[in-house]
């Protein structure tokens, strides 16, 4: 099996891929979309715990499937956030592109990397909060490597500090829709 750090890696270089070919306006928009992903959830903190025992009694399955619930309602919700921010209409910031076409390589990549690492990132938290329910499906085999254990300590919520999440987020989402709007 693949060890899930490098399936996380991959999925991490394919934002960069999709930041060359959208460039730096376009992925800084997107970036408000990811953001405000986080601080949604950040936001319903406890109340995803109730709905998921609600749909996962619903669904006839037991306690120890509220895990697995729980992990598809973050996946689903991450991956619809990604298709609205990539297939639909995003908010496009300004910008003068740099005048050589490697610096524009590498902002570009650089801001698809920074989604990536929001986008995955999160996932990943989740994922690892909740135990790896995906486990129950055959797609993962525990343990996590210790390589494994120093990237997923990481990701975007963990690097906040406990009990500020909320206000670095919406700090965050603040000062992207101020630089949006202020041109």
């Amino acid at each position: 099996m693949v060890p899930y750090e490098y399936v996380m890696l991959l999925l991490w270089m394919t934002f960069a891929v999709v930041g060359i070919t959208r460039h730096f306006p376009r992925e800084l928009g997107a970036t408000i979309g990811f953001v405000g992903m986080m601080f949604f959830f950040q936001l319903l903190g406890s109340k995803v715990d109730g709905m998921v025992f609600k749909v996962a009694s619903g669904l006839g399955a037991g306690s120890e499937s509220e895990s697995l619930v729980s992990w598809c309602f973050y996946s689903g919700t991450i991956l619809a956030v990604v298709v609205i921010m990539y297939a639909g209409e995003t908010l496009t910031f300004g910008g003068e592109w740099p005048p050589t076409r490697i610096g524009g390589i590498v902002i570009d990549a650089t801001m698809g990397l920074v989604n990536g690492w929001i986008v995955i990132g999160t996932w990943w938290y989740y994922t690892h909060k909740l135990g790896y329910p995906q486990q129950a499906l055959g797609v993962y085999q525990p343990p996590l490597s210790d390589q494994a254990q120093v990237l997923v300590a990481l990701t975007p919520l963990e690097l906040i500090p406990s009990g500020q999440a909320t206000l670095v987020l919406g700090g965050a989402l603040l000062g992207l829709l101020f630089l949006k709007v202020a041109r």
